[in-house]
């Protein structure tokens, strides 16, 4: 990754490259590396004549491939406005032999040997994902998002891949979940004839995009591998559906291209064309938008009506950092309908991978703790085990949230004191700056039941005020922030919300982040506003302050806690012999806090 963070300043600097063609002269110059005359002799050639050799070789070596005549002039295509840049057959003074070797001669010694050591490794995919990093290349025009490398490994594990499984990936990209697919089956052979069986039969990708495809075809000649089962074009185009169909996958491995305009290609209808294309009883595993499994959708309804939804894991917020989606991965059983089945789907909460940011590798496993994550997630979602704040079972139909946010219970074991001293501290603090600033013990639950949020308050909406329609003046103005109460400003408009109500973030920065407002206000319309059917005090706002904000695991920018989803949100609370919120308890819990009577 050092490295290609080097080979783009380069190409930026001395090539002239376009985004699109970073990744495609690494690929060739790998693809021209496999010609042991190439390797041998590419330093004896003039600027120009390089240029000539290298696309020549190229084309040589993909003719020496399985790929199919009509598929061999599609992968070859794209390397073509390349064999003929004008910066790269030149030579400098600074590269007198021109950039086009300078790039070779590191490829050569930098990347070439690690081919053959690490097979597992979407070399290709590293690359262009490095090269997306610097200005967003393809991800935004097409949705192209590529999927980490431990997620391709996850899918190859989800789908427990052998030596005798069929791999289809309809939306190929550069061919990563194929290069763990194989990487896993091959772990399992012990025949060269076994490993020939995959190489011909047990690896089918698509792949519409000539510069992608390009990627991936190059990603399996560099192996050896599949090539002979990669096509070019729409997944959706009948003829490749046909061909796909005739491989009989039993497996099924898939990223969609995301938030696409046109609702025919619809993340969920790529989800339902690939279980179509599958055999029955395949496992077809997708990584969509959270979006996907909360939003009422018709392709949810198709889903179910032909395919059983048997797990949906709700992934890291910041996965494809630093693409910022959030996203869950949905695992099928497809061709047996959701209603045959009848049974109930597995949620998994799998927001922590052990991935950290780094300033400059982005986010990696920094402190080795993915091995043993994969693995207790692979066993939980084997054996469809439950536990408090990781899974849940739960039927669904196509109109319910296919997510464990919904349906987890609040794990309360570890709320303490601390909770709720934290709040009386935050309001009194925030007290003491409008007018001019460890204790581990267990809440003792007694009689705690479950309320419902539109029980005992009516849920308002903020009201959107835009900075430039802002004018100076003392009303607080509440924010979707996570600091300072809320307030992010003071205007001179009127307040639009009473005093002594409570305010909690359903979107921006700080979701579920709750704040009790002594005075009138304006709040802005990523905040919920709850009104009281009760005698509202401090001390009772700043308890169920604490008690909301248990709750913020459920949402982020996925699933957010909009004002329907709030006001049927249920919290736990101490409750009185009636079943009745126990308001003098939590009064007398908070006053007794330290600082507690300061509020």
């Amino acid at each position: 990754m050092d490295f290609a963070r080097d080979l783009h300043d380069f190409m930026r600097d001395h090539a002239k490259l376009t985004e699109s063609e970073k990744p495609l002269i690494v690929s060739g110059t790998l693809i021209a590396l496999r010609n042991k005359a190439f390797t041998m002799s590419y330093h004896v050639y003039s600027p120009e004549d390089l240029q000539k050799e290298w696309m020549r070789v190229i084309k040589e070596e993909i003719q020496k491939s399985e790929i199919p005549r009509a598929k061999k002039d599609n992968m070859s295509q794209p390397y073509s406005s390349i064999a003929v840049h004008p910066e790269l057959g030149r030579a400098t003074k600074t590269y007198p032999k021109g950039v086009l070797y300078e790039l070779i001669k590191r490829l050569n010694e930098k990347v070439f040997p690690f081919i053959s050591i690490y097979q597992d490794f979407d070399i290709v995919g590293q690359f262009y994902g490095e090269f997306l990093k610097y200005t967003g290349g393809d991800k935004k025009s097409l949705g192209i998002v590529l999927t980490p490398r431990h997620v391709t490994e996850l899918f190859a594990l989800l789908a427990n891949v052998n030596k005798n499984s069929k791999v289809l990936d309809i939306c190929a990209g550069t061919g990563g979940f194929l290069i763990s697919a194989m990487h896993k089956m091959m772990k399992d052979t012990s025949t060269e004839e076994e490993r020939d069986n995959i190489k011909k039969y047990g690896l089918i990708g698509v792949e519409q995009q000539p510069n992608m495809f390009a990627l991936a075809a190059s990603n399996m000649i560099l192996r050896g591998d599949g090539k002979a089962n990669l096509y070019q074009g729409s997944c959706f185009d009948i003829a490749i559906t046909k061909a796909v169909k005739a491989h009989k996958c039993d497996v099924g491995m898939l990223n969609p291209p995301f938030s696409q305009g046109d609702a025919d290609f619809h993340e969920l209808y790529f989800a339902k064309h690939i279980l179509d294309c599958l055999e029955k009883g395949a496992t077809g595993i997708v990584i969509t938008p959270m979006s996907c499994a909360i939003s009422p959708h018709p392709a949810r309804v198709e889903l179910l009506k032909n395919h059983t939804l048997e797990a949906v894991m709700s992934m890291p917020d910041e996965l494809f950092y630093p693409v910022g989606i959030i996203t869950c991965i949905m695992v099928f059983t497809a061709k047996i309908p959701h209603i045959t089945s009848n049974k109930k789907t597995w949620f998994g909460y799998w927001k922590e991978d052990g991935f950290v940011k780094t300033k400059h590798r982005g986010r990696i496993d920094l402190y080795e703790r993915w091995e043993s994550i994969q693995n207790r997630w692979i066993e939980m979602f084997r054996n469809r085990e439950i536990y408090s704040g990781e899974s849940v079972m739960q039927k669904v139909t196509p109109d319910d949230e296919w997510c464990a946010e919904a349906y987890m219970e609040t794990d309360y074991s570890n709320l303490t004191k601390d909770n709720f001293v934290d709040e009386v501290k935050k309001y009194i603090s925030f007290k003491l700056w409008i007018n001019s600033e460890q204790h581990k013990e267990n809440v003792a639950f007694g009689e705690w039941k479950y309320f419902c949020i539109g029980e005992f308050f009516e849920v308002k909406k903020g009201r959107r005020l835009t900075k430039a329609n802002m004018t100076n003046g003392n009303t607080p103005f509440i924010g979707a922030i996570d600091k300072n109460n809320g307030v992010s400003a003071y205007i001179g408009q009127q307040p639009i919300f009473k005093g002594n109500t409570i305010t909690v973030n359903y979107d921006g920065n700080g979701v579920a982040e709750a704040y009790y407002q002594p005075v009138p206000y304006w709040a802005l319309d990523s905040v919920n506003v709850l009104y009281p059917k009760f005698n509202l005090t401090p001390a009772i706002a700043i308890f169920l302050i604490s008690i909301i904000r248990q709750e913020k695991f459920r949402f982020n920018y996925g699933r957010k806690w909009h004002m329907q989803r709030m006001k049927e949100s249920m919290i736990k609370l101490p409750a009185k012999i009636n079943n009745e919120p126990d308001w003098e308890y939590m009064e007398n819990y908070i006053k007794l806090l330290p600082l507690g009577n300061e509020i």
